[in-house]
């Protein structure tokens, strides 16, 4: 590991060497943890369905599992599994004697379907993790298929959109309580991907639930990043519905022409793609040239389809229709994704916007459309926005509850992601910060960290494997926010840590050929790194035009969906909803100022940008570099 991980997670193994509590059978402690005050044997036979008002739940099963059978870590658990009405199956693995008081709950990925609380996202080497300090539990959101027909019955719906994962912390911890014969005294959220979005589902709707939650890559700009994202990018392949005019095969050789054109450094990590504009056009086909293994070029369609690609979905005023774009030096991580394998073949667009278009936002099931039907109008927009008001979507910036209520947010993307554009969260954090008060008074609780090179929710290029749950856990117990105090610069430096000058995060050196492990990089909104000029490209990507905070709330299906929920949560803003107004982004572009409407927000986002060299959200967030250079390029081991 590196940088703020390592001290987080030594600390954390030092914490659990000196204060684990101390021993018997009946609830109390053991040398590592608090014992069961019953037999996992005994679980099975509880009847709790009432005993969490508005959330009848049973349990099915109550199993021993063996310390060697666990993925998670070497401790012995009693798997607990059960339902929560009508159909929200949900595992909660229980530790049998490592048990720290700690609650952790896990999201999902795509539309969820399954049960998985087998891996965490975001958590190498987090030693809580691994010795078993966390009761575990995650649900499938209420249905066990993998599309969408789900969502044809309103009341599964409202379970996936946002009801499931306050249901299962109010039962699970019911079984926690019941078994240990204490409570949990923190509980932790983490997800990426759908996971991201359900955490961000949590922290608007329900602040009370988790006290620190960790959202990587959220999904949670739902509806618009499944029709007008996805179905731009499939139109944009697929031209005019014909064969893909790129497939995986072109990857290699455009990534090595980005490369090329932004500057990249010799380990092929754009550290901050924002800042490189590179146009396909430079390497497009001169008249009867033919591309080859060592002289690639584009056709003329392919030129179009790049640019589309990184300039984002657009309706006929040359407004976004989502808070996003494929950033470039993503190229090699759009296999299968955006892109097929032959020219003839399918892509992971087409299939996502499928599943949405057809029965998740209309009222009833629209079983033949698919991506081609997408308009990228503002009408459109507006009608297909408007269906899903206050059911999918978790973009409300107003965090004022979970802060008011001590809760800590660790946001993180990968600047290489081929499913959801990182520019999306960049844009919800930068609402967040005009919401609560600035820069200073954001990162009081909620911090935004950008990987390099990282692809959806890991892999790509870049470095990938860090310790987000760890730096929560230490955020929430010790106010110690993932940051670099002088004395920990010190002790780094002292072990063989660089920090990079003018640079607030650490770089551990790790040579392989010469190269070294890249750093995260923290959000500094609109700011190019390593210059002083706000990034005119982000300017158009802020929300500038909040709606007012009118109270939308789910539409009334299955019964009370709003049961519970702060009045705050009810909300949802329209940070990426640039269609209904703004200036078109020709305009931005050309002028790179603010349009006059939102004027105020506009001066609190360049506030928030701070000049120079401002800072936006502490220090650096660990890394653990795992990679090793074959034939000349930096690639995962």
């Amino acid at each position: 590991m590196t940088g703020a991980s390592m001290t987080l997670a030594n600390a954390a193994a030092e914490r659990a060497q000196s204060s684990a509590p101390a021993a018997t059978a009946d609830g109390t402690s053991t040398s590592s943890g608090f014992a069961p005050a019953m037999p996992c044997s005994g679980v099975s036979s509880l009847d709790l369905a009432a005993a969490v008002p508005g959330v009848p739940f049973q349990i099915t099963s109550a199993t021993e599992v063996a310390a060697a059978d666990n993925t998670l870590g070497a401790w012995a658990y009693c798997s607990v599994q059960g339902v929560i009405a009508p159909q929200i199956h949900f595992q909660l693995r229980l530790p049998q004697s490592t048990w720290r008081a700690n609650y952790l709950q896990l999201g999902c990925g795509g539309l969820c379907g399954g049960v998985n609380t087998g891996s965490a996202p975001a958590s190498s080497g987090c030693v809580p993790l691994t010795d078993g300090a966390f009761a575990v539990a995650s649900s499938d959101e209420g249905h066990h298929q993998g599309n969408g027909l789900f969502s044809t019955d309103p009341t599964l719906r409202a379970d996936f959109g946002y009801k499931s994962d306050h249901e299962l912390a109010l039962a699970a911890k019911t079984i926690i309580t019941k078994y240990y014969g204490r409570a949990a005294t923190h509980s932790y959220f983490d997800g990426c991907s759908q996971g991201g979005h359900q955490a961000l589902t949590e922290a608007q709707r329900y602040p009370d639930d988790f006290d620190g939650i960790v959202a990587g890559a959220p999904a949670n700009n739902f509806t618009a990043l499944n029709t007008f994202s996805h179905a731009w990018t499939a139109q944009s392949v697929f031209l005019d519905g014909g064969p893909a005019t790129i497939t995986t095969a072109d990857l290699a050789p455009i990534h090595a022409a980005v490369l090329k054109g932004c500057g990249a450094p010799a380990d092929g990590v754009i550290a901050d793609p924002l800042a490189c504009h590179w146009d396909p056009a430079s390497i497009r086909c001169d008249s009867g040239q033919t591309p080859t293994a060592s002289r690639y070029c584009l056709t003329a369609d392919q030129v179009t389809t790049l640019r589309r690609i990184y300039a984002g979905p657009t309706d006929e005023h040359g407004k976004l229709l989502y808070p996003g774009y494929q950033l470039r030096g993503s190229e090699l991580n759009w296999s299968n994704v955006i892109v097929p394998t032959t020219a003839t073949g399918t892509s992971g667009d087409i299939n996502f916007v499928r599943e949405t278009v057809r029965y998740q936002i209309f009222d009833s099931p629209q079983p033949a459309l698919t991506y081609k039907d997408i308009e990228f109008t503002k009408a459109y927009y507006e009608k297909v926005m408007r269906l899903g008001e206050g059911m999918y979507d978790a973009t409300d910036p107003d965090l004022t509850a979970f802060k008011r209520a001590g809760g800590k947010l660790i946001l993180w993307h990968g600047l290489g992601d081929q499913h959801i554009p990182a520019v999306g969260t960049m844009a919800y954090y930068k609402a967040v910060q005009q919401a609560m008060g600035g820069a200073e008074a954001t990162s009081d609780f909620a911090r935004l960290f950008l990987l390099p090179g990282v692809a959806h929710c890991g892999g790509g290029q870049g470095p990938n494997a860090l310790d987000a749950l760890t730096a929560i856990v230490d955020w929430v117990t010790r106010r110690q926010g993932p940051g670099q105090p002088a004395d920990e610069v010190a002790r780094q430096q002292r072990e063989g840590h660089l920090l990079a000058p003018g640079l607030p995060l650490p770089v551990r050196r790790r040579e392989h050929h010469g190269r070294i492990c890249r750093r995260p990089v923290q959000l500094h909104p609109g700011q190019v790194h390593g210059g002083s000029r706000p990034d005119p490209r982000l300017a158009r990507l802020l929300p500038l035009r909040l709606r007012d905070r009118r109270q939308l709330g789910p539409r009334q299906v299955g019964g009370d969906q709003g049961q519970g929920m702060t009045s705050g949560a009810r909300r949802q803003s329209n940070f990426g909803r640039r269609a209904s107004g703004g200036t078109a982004l020709s305009e931005l572009r050309r002028q790179g100022t603010p349009p006059d409407h939102g004027r105020a927000a506009w001066t609190a986002g360049e506030q928030g940008m701070g000049r120079g060299r401002g800072r936006a959200g502490g220090g650096g967030l660990g890394l653990a570099c795992r990679q090793q250079a074959r034939r000349g390029v930096i690639r995962r081991s």
